[in-house]
């Protein structure tokens, strides 16, 4: 198996698992705790010192910088339970940090709060546009909704992200992704709303390709 597909079976840690990381559920506390967590995982899984020494290093370096490193912390645990090969274990994990401090950087650049000191909605909001730079999706497609936004429409950011990466690995092009985001901003969508839009319109767009030949349309 190639190096890039074993870092694609770890690649999404899921967003419930990313919310939870975020929110400091008990799958890594705060505090310090995450680097630890990933230091006993690795040293309990014997992996060899070098890359255990860098992911530790990877993640102490994300806590330094104040961006949600329990995200990572995910990615090494569930990286190790699918015993991941280590030298993909640690590109897996360089390449979700190199994403976060991305995510860190449109956010401030935004006018949404910064990652350290932040609340736990807007470390979601992080984890969840770190995933979806990963996935692929260019940074330019969130600029409009990501532009200084209130209160109520900072909640509603993490469905448009969301909705954003469906879109995007359904195949839909950069303009209408940020058609469709543009749409459910001034539109005051809900979270429900949004990511049922979305999957109807991804459904639209597979039902518009024509099937490979000899399978039946769907």
């Amino acid at each position: 198996m190639k190096l890039s597909s074993k870092i694609r079976k770890i690649r999404y840690a899921g967003a419930g698992l990313l919310l939870l990381a975020a929110a400091g559920g008990p799958v890594a506390a705060r505090g310090g705790e995450p680097v630890q967590q990933v230091r006993r995982e690795l040293e309990a899984h014997a992996v060899p010192e070098v890359p255990a020494g860098r992911i530790a290093a990877c993640v102490g370096q994300a806590e330094r910088e104040g961006l949600p490193c329990e995200a990572l912390a995910c990615r090494v645990c569930e990286g190790l339970a699918k015993r991941v090969p280590p030298e993909a274990l640690q590109a897996a994990v360089e390449a979700r940090a190199a994403r976060l401090r991305e995510a860190h950087r449109l956010l401030g650049g935004a006018g949404c709060p910064a990652c350290p000191r932040h609340g736990e909605g807007t470390r979601s909001l992080c984890c969840l546009l770190a995933q979806a730079l990963e996935s692929g999706v260019p940074p330019q497609v969130f600029s409009e909704i990501l532009a200084k936004p209130d209160d109520a429409a900072t909640a509603r950011l993490p469905a448009l992200v969301e909705a954003g990466e469906m879109l995007h690995l359904a195949g839909l092009g950069a303009p209408e992704i940020q058609a469709f985001l543009h749409e459910g901003r001034v539109g005051n969508w809900n979270r429900r709303e949004t990511l049922g839009r979305a999957r109807e319109r991804v459904r639209r767009a597979r039902a518009a390709v024509p099937p490979p030949r000899g399978q039946p349309p769907p």
